[in-house]
């Protein structure tokens, strides 16, 4: 099965109980997320952070940086080949 890509809504999502795709991001998280097939980018990685930050307060976004330490999501550097 491939890898599915996590960009900022869904990790928004899955920190946000109030949001309306909370159960559905949920639901693949803890579906996919055990069989390693998560993936995304640092920059996502931060853009999240600074997101959940903003609206959810400095203790959501501190409890998603320690979540994502845990390797249920393979984060990847952005580079450039030129």
């Amino acid at each position: 099965m491939p890898a599915i890509f996590v960009d900022t809504g869904a990790f928004y999502a899955l920190a946000d109980a109030g949001d309306r795709n909370h159960s559905t991001a949920r639901s693949v998280f803890e579906a996919r997320g055990m069989a390693g097939d998560l993936v995304t980018s640092d920059y996502v990685f931060v853009e999240s952070w600074c997101l959940i930050r903003a609206r959810l307060g400095r203790g959501a976004a501190m409890k998603y940086w320690d979540a994502m330490q845990s390797d249920v999501v393979t984060t990847y550097g952005v580079t450039s080949k030129e």
